[in-house]
């Protein structure tokens, strides 16, 4: 039988494969051990052999297994199965020298195909708190040993929080919850370790703490309308009281989609005007008690306009602030509120109470009150469920049958990115940016929408949500005043009020969004423009690409919710989630 000279893999061991290739016009023989998804074995180097006169390829082929397969004894057992002092962390480093690069390391180890921030974060996590702890344990640990030591790291994170009473059951509780997820997700990434260092001989841990996970399903996004209006009327309340600032910091959360940490550290002084345009400058977040210029990645660090709303929020709050400033000489000493005599206005972070001896309040008491006034606001946690239903399928996601459980302050950064995209006619590039996601973007292309121009065209579109007619610069209640001859272009609309000082010939050169659509001009002598409808299909191109924008409700539809958030029994259920958070007073 003649010699074949064709590529091919055989196995040789229980998950372990040579693959044979040929060099050389067919002269020299290529072996590479591999595991069973065609994987390099680590540790072991290709073996190659030059087939001599007279000799086979089979020949060859099996002095290069013989070659390979004493490579891969040697690699298994490098100190015939004696391990050292450090087992685990000896084993991680042997891993970075294979791969000493972050990115090498997250291509090699992140199977499950995480961000690239989870990674990063459990990855380090391993590397210092778990595997240091592991080595300690000794070489094979039982179950009772990893348990106490999931316990230890418990009380590394409570003891680790600056506090001046003892954490609730509640905050401790969920404290385990997080750890768990982490844990969880060290464990996976240890078992990868063990498979790609398998002469390691990592014995078979289980790393996951007792409990159950929630599964991880799409996580509702989207408000309902009726509370985003009660929850801004809510926030607008608070300005004049002395949990305002908290109720600011969720205010920079729900309209310009800040992360909670990012808003927790911002400062008067971030907030920079500019005729009707005002804007808030991200640069830092709050971790514990400190504020660090460090941001969860180089796109977060971003410009952003504030609509008119919360342009309000922020003059009734300051106003408020230099009225108890203003007021230092007259104050009693046993006022509760005593006045701010060592900072100046813009230097005070925007969640200052006054009060209190600490200037920033903590990220926990942020989002607990989020989550509070979110409840108050009618976000009920059946509707919660509801959404997660429809869009996973399921009733029942958790072992025990409750149902999951998704209201955190976190969800106004969500709503933001909802109300954005499918009612303010944002598209996903400046939704991104405006986000401080991390996407492929030039820096000409960062500076262009992070430009004051570029700022107040993207703060006219966010405008197109109306959450109060009476705090909005929506052109369907804030009229357009026109005073003479002079052209006028608007954003995409689907309201809008011209006010004319004198009579005046126009011409409208309307388009519509939608093919089809009716398009009607109102005049206020009754006269109403001739309504003109187009029959024209859009094409899936233009319709997959069209802007969506918001209908107008009624201003009887406003009163509606507005009022309900400022009945008595709102103002109560309020006034009791302050207390409970801040402990009736006392100084946090």
């Amino acid at each position: 039988m003649a010699d074949c000279f064709t590529n091919e893999t055989v196995q040789v061991g229980e998950n372990l494969y040579i693959r044979y290739s040929f060099r050389e016009h067919n002269t020299i023989v290529v072996g590479t051990l591999t595991d069973k998804d065609s994987l390099p074995i680590l540790g072991v180097k290709n073996a190659q052999h030059k087939i001599r006169p007279k000799e086979s390829v089979g020949d060859a082929k099996d002095f290069v297994k013989s070659k390979l397969m004493e490579k891969y004894q040697k690699a298994f057992f490098p100190r015939n199965g004696t391990p050292g002092k450090h087992p685990y962390t000896d084993a991680l480093k042997e891993f970075c020298s294979f791969y000493p690069t972050p990115e090498e390391q997250q291509q090699h180890l992140n199977w499950e195909n995480w961000a690239t921030s989870t990674f990063r974060g459990t990855y380090t996590y391993l590397c210092n708190r778990v595997l240091p702890r592991l080595d300690k344990l000794g070489v094979n640990p039982g179950p009772e040993k990893i348990q106490a030591m999931q316990e230890e790291l418990v009380d590394l994170i409570v003891t680790g929080k600056p506090q001046d009473e003892p954490l609730s059951k509640e905050a401790v509780s969920q404290i385990r919850q997080n750890l768990l997820y982490k844990m969880r997700r060290c464990d996976i990434l240890y078992r990868q370790l063990q498979l790609l260092l398998p002469w390691r001989n990592l014995p078979d841990l289980n790393l996951r703490m007792k409990g159950e996970a929630v599964p991880n399903v799409e996580q509702c996004k989207s408000l309902p309308d009726p509370v985003r209006i009660r929850f801004a009327a809510i926030l607008r309340q608070q300005m004049e009281s002395p949990y305002g600032g908290v109720a600011l910091c969720l205010g920079f959360m729900f309209f310009c989609g800040l992360r909670t940490a990012e808003s927790a550290a911002l400062t008067f002084g971030d907030i920079h005007t500019s005729g009707e345009t005002w804007t808030v400058q991200v640069k830092k977040q709050l971790s514990g008690t400190n504020v660090t210029p460090t941001l969860k990645t180089e796109s977060s660090y971003r410009r952003l306009p504030l609509v008119q709303f919360l342009q309000d929020m922020v003059s009734t709050r300051k106003a408020y602030l230099q009225t108890l400033k203003n007021a230092k000489e007259t104050a009693e000493k046993e006022s509760k509120e005593e006045p701010m005599d060592h900072l100046s206005i813009d230097n005070l972070p925007i969640s200052y109470q006054p009060g209190t001896s600490q200037l920033f309040v903590p990220i926990s008491q942020i989002s607990a009150a989020g989550r509070a006034l979110l409840l108050a606001s009618g976000c009920t946690v059946s509707y919660w469920e509801d959404m997660l239903d429809l869009m996973s399928g399921k009733l029942d996601l958790s072992q025990d049958g409750e149902k999951l459980r998704d209201i955190t302050a976190y969800a106004l950064r969500r709503d933001f990115a909802s109300r954005a995209a499918n009612s303010c006619g944002v598209t996903e590039r400046e939704l991104d940016l405006a986000l401080g996601h991390k996407i492929r973007c030039s820096a000409v292309e960062k500076r262009a929408f992070y430009s004051l121009p570029s700022l107040s065209t993207f703060r006219q579109k966010l405008e197109n949500y109306i959450f109060d007619p009476k705090h909005t610069a929506h052109p369907a209640f804030l009229p357009i005043v026109v005073d003479g001859t002079q052209d006028l272009t608007l954003l995409p609309v689907t309201q809008a009020r011209l006010f004319f000082k004198k009579d005046t010939v126009i011409r409208l050169n309307l388009l519509s969004l939608d093919a089809g659509q009716i398009i009607q001009a109102n005049f206020s002598d009754g006269k109403v423009l001739h309504q003109k409808q187009v029959p024209l299909e859009d094409l899936p191109a233009e319709r997959s690409a069209r802007q969506l924008l918001a209908n107008v409700p009624s201003p009887g539809w406003y009163e509606k919710s507005i009022t309900a958030a400022e009945s008595a029994k709102v103002r109560g259920a309020v006034e009791k989630i302050w207390k409970e958070i801040f402990k009736y007073g006392k100084k946090v």
